[in-house]
């Protein structure tokens, strides 16, 4: 069955849905998520920021692209993104080689510290990412701690951005040291988090 949605003409020739400062009310948000779950095959990537969607038009959208048959990149920017978008995107991560998702992307989102320990947790326990980033969300000890554990378990991870997180030493040190144990990273970016006691933000 095909559904005609004027946001899916903003899906681009490569396959990804690029949605940027693209207005979504909820009627739309939660018809995109049915056509994702009528045919699975709508689109391979997702690309959102700043479309003014609410947590729980997220957690809708979510829900659909679960239902993608092969979704290889989520990118979220300035987008709202709670605990039941978290646990909607969860059945993302697990689905195995050559079906899995391979980039997501979480850039300065509003995301709370339950929300970003509740991501990292779901993503130690399985995933086949080999591109995680992670910029200016909402770490503590204890996410951190998860952050570390993940790094330090077989893992696909090529490339990692956790910058922008203002991470103080007592945080960054554990998770410096995790790093050497993720294998395949060959690429690192950790700018703009406090490394030294003297640093201060910009």
């Amino acid at each position: 069955m095909d559904v005609i949605l004027p946001v899916l003409n903003q899906v681009q020739p490569d396959g990804t849905l690029y949605l940027k400062e693209y207005l979504l009310k909820a009627g739309h948000a939660r018809g995109l998520s049915m056509a994702c779950q009528l045919n699975g095959q709508l689109f391979s990537k997702v690309f959102i920021d700043n479309c003014g969607l609410t947590e729980v038009d997220t957690a809708n959208l979510a829900t659909g692209f679960a239902s993608l048959d092969k979704l290889s990149s989520i990118v979220l920017r300035r987008t709202v993104v709670g605990l039941e978008t978290i646990a909607k995107l969860a059945l993302t991560f697990i689905k195995i080689i050559p079906d899995n998702l391979s980039t997501l992307k979480i850039e300065r989102c509003q995301i709370s510290k339950e929300a970003t320990y509740d991501l990292v947790s779901i993503l130690s326990n399985k995933n086949y990412l080999r591109c995680l980033s992670l910029v200016s969300v909402n770490f503590d000890a204890e996410s951190i701690g998860v952050m570390c554990e993940l790094l330090e378990k077989k893992n696909y991870l090529e490339e990692l951005d956790l910058s922008d997180n203002r991470l103080d030493p007592k945080l960054f040190l554990p998770l410096l040291k995790s790093l050497g144990e993720s294998r395949l990273l060959r690429h690192v970016n950790i700018a703009w988090n406090l490394l030294l006691n003297k640093s201060k933000p910009p």
